[in-house]
């Protein structure tokens, strides 16, 4: 199938790739069922003597494209959750509590805009000046190890 054709085709049903690992093996011997049991004209029991139209690949492609867009965000929201940014600290006081010693994030950000005034910060860093701040009070709080939070 050319992939800068628009207009449909039709197009062999994929082969089983035995030639590659166990992984490809399986999941073209998968790819190669699913086209089949799609498409398969009532009474033809050989993949091979017809022809797949392209509109299945589209759709199938497109079914893929829609799940990886949802895996993506989830694992977009997991990653905001992990990090220790204004947005995901904002509504969790016992968070704030936990890592830093503080009551709230009132508190946590009352100190913060008193501080950042006083703190060296260039835009090449990696880090906010929030997030060294957190860092920062983590290590007082909880005595972390410097490489425990880099690894954070």
């Amino acid at each position: 199938m050319e992939s800068n054709s628009k207009d449909p085709g039709f197009f062999k049903v994929p082969k089983v790739r035995t030639s590659e690992c166990e992984k490809t093996k399986l999941l073209s011997e998968k790819r190669r069922r699913r086209v089949a049991r799609a498409d398969q004209p009532a009474g033809t029991m050989d993949p091979d003597k017809y022809r797949v139209g392209s509109r299945h690949f589209l759709s199938e492609l497109q079914d893929v494209a829609a799940n990886l867009q949802n895996e993506l965000t989830d694992v977009k929201m997991e990653l905001l959750a992990s990090k220790f940014t204004k947005d995901s600290l904002k509504d969790d006081d016992q968070k704030v509590a936990f890592y830093t010693g503080l009551p709230s994030f009132l508190m946590l950000f009352s100190l913060f805009n008193l501080l950042k005034d006083h703190a060296s910060h260039c835009s090449r860093n990696a880090l906010t000046q929030f997030e060294k701040m957190m860092l920062f009070l983590m290590r007082l709080r909880l005595g972390l190890h410097t490489q425990d939070l880099a690894y954070r």
